[in-house]
């Protein structure tokens, strides 16, 4: 199997550590591209304890393979709006992640159709997420799959 042609699959309780191997990269791509990123001592343990709480839940949780090795993961759940939106639940894309040397072959764009398809399936008419204003990778990635801003998130220090 080639780079450039993975398996994607469900996630099971045995991927939970390559899993936070990828988020943990994730995060520190995000410590490098703005500082205001800092992971806290304790943050790989409550990821482990989220993500292992990911398969009691109603959500999705998917991973790509190169032959053994999980290079990339999303998950994704229906979130619940407030009552003041007449849409009462989208799809929220909680994570998407691949590793560096695999990426730029379409494995993002997999993970994330499998996610997409999965929240139709659960009567979604439209899916959320978040993005780093300075991850221009992650921006141009979802603009690509359709993505457009929508609300604009600011932070000051005092």
């Amino acid at each position: 199997m080639s780079v450039r042609t993975p398996s994607i699959r469900r996630a099971t309780p045995h991927d939970i550590e390559a899993i936070v191997q990828l988020w943990t990269d994730s995060f520190r791509y995000h410590e490098a591209i703005d500082p205001r990123y800092e992971m806290s001592d304790d943050a790989v343990g409550f990821m482990r304890t989220y993500f292992q709480k990911q398969f009691e839940a109603d959500s999705f949780f998917a991973v790509a393979c190169v032959k053994d090795l999980v290079v990339g993961y999303v998950s994704a759940y229906v979130y619940e709006t407030s009552p003041v939106h007449r849409e009462r639940q989208v799809g929220f894309i909680d994570g998407l992640f691949v590793s560096e040397q695999h990426r730029k072959g379409g494995i993002g764009t997999q993970l994330y159709r499998m996610a997409e398809d999965w929240l139709s399936e659960k009567g979604m008419h439209t899916v959320r997420l978040g993005v780093s204003a300075l991850n221009e990778t992650g921006l141009a990635f979802w603009s690509k799959n359709g993505f457009t801003p929508v609300m604009v998130n600011m932070t000051k220090a005092i």
